[in-house]
């Protein structure tokens, strides 16, 4: 393969699918769920190429430190513990409850966008009126 002198547009999208493939590789020899996001993360110039790459572990919401805040403290919060792991509507977006975090007392609940799973916080009275709670 010819060194690379110059980035342009066809360049980065060639090195960001190698650097994708890569990345499944160490997906499968660590066994971690790696995401990749290309847009709208990525920036290059003639002589640099930036990406997210983002490796998390495929641990099950409950089993996480906010999920198991969530599942001992919710009731603290007029919330059910069986919330967890449940989807709201909040606007146009669906959410999912991911846990709850009480050093954070004005936005203690934890929910990920479904359609990409970017964090968000909520209050209490979101979720309420997102879950069609009453108050």
């Amino acid at each position: 393969m010819p060194k690379i002198t110059q980035i342009n547009r066809p360049m980065a999208q060639q090195l960001a699918k190698r650097i994708k493939e890569k990345l499944q590789e160490l997906d499968e020899e660590f066994g971690y769920d790696i995401s990749f996001d290309i847009d709208p993360h990525w920036r290059f110039s003639s002589s640099s190429l930036s990406v997210a790459v983002k490796a998390s572990l495929d641990v099950p919401t409950e089993e996480t430190s906010e999920g198991r805040t969530f599942a001992l403290l919710a009731p603290r919060y007029d919330l059910q513990p069986d919330l967890l792991g449940k989807t709201f509507w909040m606007g146009n977006y669906e959410y999912r409850i991911t846990g709850l975090k009480p050093s954070r007392p004005k936005y203690p609940v934890s929910a990920e966008r479904v359609r990409d799973g970017r964090g968000y916080k909520f209050t209490v009275d979101q979720i309420k009126m997102g879950m069609r709670i009453g108050a």
